[in-house]
């Protein structure tokens, strides 16, 4: 009973909201609650497709790597996003179909174990969904990492002064130790 007792409290703290992108708490909202996903398929492969329902921020996760593509907000312009966090606009989406898709109510909650092919399974921690994927870069292999929040995600990259903060449609570029700060927060 007590192993139970202690694997609730456990799970309790996993799906517990937190301070958001910007540190403010959050105690309605959690990410699971604030993005949908489906999987869909684009020129290049296999995508994972989120939808922040409020903002309408867009994040197509490719398969094949550390990269992806987003929009801010609902009508912003679709940027690239390498794993160095060099951006560049992008024509139109890659995988336009499920973001129409998304974008009419439909998709899946977002949770844990949601396979993201390179970028693994998602997993959920204190309110907010995480994905690791592992990049090659000039020294070596680094580890890169997205994070969707209740009001945007946080890309942490390979390139420690160069991560990217989207929080309630504005984008941000910040260093690592501040990025560091806002998802302790």
């Amino acid at each position: 009973a007590a192993a139970k007792a202690a694997q609730e409290a456990a799970a309790e703290k996993e799906n517990k909201p937190v301070a958001s992108a910007g540190g403010e708490k959050s105690a309605e909202r959690r990410a699971q609650d604030a993005w949908k996903w489906v999987n869909g398929r684009g020129v290049l492969g296999d995508f994972t497709v989120f939808f922040h329902n409020d903002s309408g921020a867009v994040i197509e996760l490719w398969h094949g790597g550390g990269s992806f593509t987003f929009r801010r907000a609902a009508g912003a312009q679709m940027k690239y996003c390498s794993a160095l966090c060099s951006m560049q606009d992008e024509p139109a989406p890659f995988v336009p179909d499920a973001i129409e898709q998304l974008s009419k109510g439909e998709g899946k909650k977002v949770d844990a174990d949601i396979n993201a092919g390179d970028w693994g399974k998602t997993t959920v921690k204190e309110g907010r969904i995480a994905l690791r994927a592992k990049v090659e870069v000039r020294d070596g292999d680094s580890v890169v990492e997205l994070h969707l929040t209740p009001d945007g995600f946080v890309f942490v990259s390979a390139e420690p002064n160069k991560n990217l903060v989207v929080r309630s449609g504005e984008l941000l570029i910040v260093p690592k130790k501040e990025v560091a700060g806002l998802l302790a927060a």
